[in-house]
């Protein structure tokens, strides 16, 4: 015969079972037929099986979902997708969209949540890693990275409410990072490219894309409030994003992205190059078609925001007329960095600079240009020390050493 610890009406019952074990059961809702849900925790002890029955009351209590012991990972990932990822930017939700649906769910969806295994984990990242998905080449270790960390996430929370007992994806590796030649323009060829791109209406984009490093959605971003010709800079405060369809200003991710350039004498004439086209694009548009509604420094000629998809199209049929390799805009970005860490420029500088999250980011995508830097401040001493050493060197006898 069971033991049954009574309890109020609404906060379980525990219960000896006939193996000697204890029981803890609450009753909770009603599922899709109509039949009242129970859940049930089990303990060597009374105490044992009473003290997981009030960690479940008070998940209840919370609003925090009780896992069922058949809940596969996949029916877990729908709910951290429903309750927690929906409310990111949409360029963040769509990745982890994209991550669920393609890797996750097919690899280990099917599997129990409380069953999913540090080891099974480890092999989905490395049949990703060597054969990918059927049908298709091996997976880059960025995704592999990117695939991992959003499993980690969502394990996280599983651990947080106690869902899991620990977090298996934490215990996995991944491939290292790869180190890719470092692509980027040199002076000569980013004034080539500059020279060729001059009157395509992209042109001034691509030029403050070299000189201040700044993203394209940043770039194409830049509104006219942005800019304050009489103070001399503009503002970095905003990017552009397609959010379902339709372009968007989105403020920034971090605080280091918003950040202030000087307009300098060039920029200056460009901006106000674009200023004035964009005067004689808009008497020339139609007049039944809304012209630049998001007062984009950077447009088309028909007053739309300008697509990334387009805008690297274009670049790099200016990168062939001007004679130089093609690169992305985001090389443009890297050519402005490199160039700037190759003049000497201070890491924590050339962070601020490109609105870098954090100056270790900076370390190890400019690592290729220290030698440079490290040889200029080596010149910049020699000219600034070397004159005197040579003259107390000249003044010593011959064979004679300095004391």
């Amino acid at each position: 015969m069971s033991k049954r610890t009574s309890r109020k009406r609404g906060f379980g019952t525990v219960t000896q079972r006939k193996d000697g074990r204890w029981e803890g059961a609450v009753t909770y809702g009603y599922n899709e037929s109509g039949n009242p849900k129970r859940h049930r925790v089990y303990g060597a002890t009374e105490a044992e099986a009473a003290a997981k029955l009030r960690a479940i009351l008070a998940k209840l209590t919370n609003g925090i979902p009780i896992q069922q012991d058949k809940q596969t990972v996949a029916e877990f990932l729908d709910f951290w997708m429903a309750q927690h990822v929906a409310g990111l930017e949409p360029k963040t939700r769509r990745g982890y969209e994209q991550i669920v649906r393609l890797y996750l769910k097919p690899n280990i969806g099917k599997i129990q949540l409380t069953k999913l295994t540090a080891q099974q984990v480890q092999a989905m990242l490395r049949t990703m890693t060597l054969e990918g998905s059927p049908g298709k080449k091996p997976l880059s270790p960025q995704t592999v990275r990117l695939t991992r960390a959003a499993l980690r996430a969502a394990l996280n929370l599983a651990w947080k409410w106690g869902i899991v007992s620990e977090n298996v994806a934490a215990r996995t590796t991944t491939p290292k990072r790869q180190q890719k030649e470092a692509v980027y323009l040199t002076v000569e060829e980013a004034d080539a490219l500059v020279t060729a791109s001059m009157n395509h209406y992209v042109g001034g984009l691509i030029y403050l894309g070299l000189v201040t490093g700044m993203r394209l959605g940043e770039a194409s971003g830049l509104t006219w409030q942005d800019v304050e010709f009489e103070k001399e800079q503009f503002h970095v405060r905003g990017q552009l994003q397609r959010v379902e369809g339709k372009f968007v200003l989105k403020s920034p991710k971090s605080i280091s992205s918003r950040r202030m350039y000087p307009i300098t004498e060039d920029i200056h004439l460009v901006l106000s190059r674009q200023r004035e086209l964009q005067s004689i694009w808009a008497k020339e548009a139609d007049p039944d078609e809304p012209f630049n509604t998001l007062d984009l420094c950077f447009t088309t000629d028909a007053g739309r925001p300008l697509d990334p998809k387009t805008v690297d199209k274009h670049l790099k049929r200016l990168c062939d007329a001007a004679g130089v390799k093609r690169v992305s805009f985001h090389k443009l970005r890297h050519t402005c960095g490199s160039h700037l860490v190759a003049d000497g420029v201070p890491m924590a500088v050339v962070k601020q600079y490109l609105g870098h999250s954090q100056i270790s980011l900076t370390i190890n995508t400019y690592a290729h240009m220290v030698p440079a830097a490290h040889k200029q401040a080596a010149d910049r001493a020699r000219k600034l020390l070397g004159g005197a050493i040579r003259a107390r060197n000249n003044a010593l006898p011959v064979g004679e050493k300095p004391a």
